[in-house]
């Protein structure tokens, strides 16, 4: 089953991913799976920049798709 990134496991991808470490190191860190790593950062990196994974927009984005599911 998924479970979705916590806002603070969101804060320490985003340190680790910055510092350069593969996606790889960083799911065996969370003991998360590295396809959930990969999904986050895909998922929520800020296209109309530079790309990089900020973990609040990455937050705010989890909270609106989760409102939008949630209303029928």
């Amino acid at each position: 089953m998924y479970h979705q990134l916590t806002e603070s496991e969101r804060y320490t991808l985003s340190v680790l991913h910055r510092d350069g470490q593969s996606l790889r190191a960083i799911a065996r860190i969370l003991e998360r799976s590295p396809s959930t790593i990969s999904r986050e950062v895909r998922r929520n990196r800020c296209h109309r920049t530079d790309g990089a994974y900020r973990p609040s927009k990455a937050q705010e984005r989890t909270n609106g798709r989760r409102r939008c599911k949630a209303t029928p």
